[in-house]
């Protein structure tokens, strides 16, 4: 008896999402800086268009940010991303990554109950987040499940606004791009095809 009560206490432990996924509780703003993508004084320009929108500092969770993105909340599309492009003939070019793997992944910072600081700017901290977590950072963040049900009806895709083949030459950079707070909705005939300049 006993034996099955320590079996079954172990077996608990194991199902809890805590040990399900590393981190999961990390949830909450995180303050950060990022104006090296701006120029000068034009500091995150167009925060005053809008108002409920945040300043994210894009990053995988545990490692440095690689651009920057003004996110509006109300709609859960970003305003812009800014980043430096700095592009080399002689680096090796990274494949894209597998983006199955990395939409369902979340901005930890935006998983939070109350107020934010319009005036200062939060690391994203993109990571998997458990589903059952879903609704509670889908209050500050589009989810995976808002781009599901209507693609062939309406065909619309995730679009980056700071582009992940411009970033392929850091597979950092380019896995960062790959988070919702980074895409807006896109007609597919626009992302799936390259256009034609002739």
């Amino acid at each position: 008896m006993r034996l099955l009560a320590g079996f079954l206490a172990l077996i608990s432990g194991f199902s809890t999402r805590e040990n399900l996924i590393e981190g999961a509780n990390d949830f909450g703003l995180v303050e950060d800086t990022c104006d090296e993508y701006f120029h000068n004084q034009y500091l995150w320009p167009l925060t005053d268009k809008y108002p409920g929108a945040i300043r994210l500092c894009q990053n995988i969770a545990g490692k440095p940010h690689k651009f920057a993105t003004l996110y509006d909340i109300p709609t859960g599309i970003p305003v812009y991303s800014a980043y430096i492009g700095n592009r080399s003939p002689d680096k090796k070019h990274h494949d894209r990554p597998d983006s199955r793997k990395r939409w369902p992944r979340l901005s930890k910072s935006l998983c939070f109950d109350g107020d934010f600081d319009s005036k200062k700017s939060y690391a994203s901290r993109i990571d998997h987040v458990y589903h059952g977590d879903w609704e509670f950072c889908g209050k500050h963040q589009t989810v995976n499940d808002d781009y599901l049900g209507e693609h062939d009806l309406i065909h619309i895709d995730r679009g980056h606004v700071d582009p992940n083949e411009i970033n392929n030459e850091d597979p950092d950079a380019q896995d960062t791009t790959f988070t919702l707070t980074n895409v807006a909705p896109q007609a597919s005939i626009f992302n799936g095809t390259v256009l034609n300049l002739n």
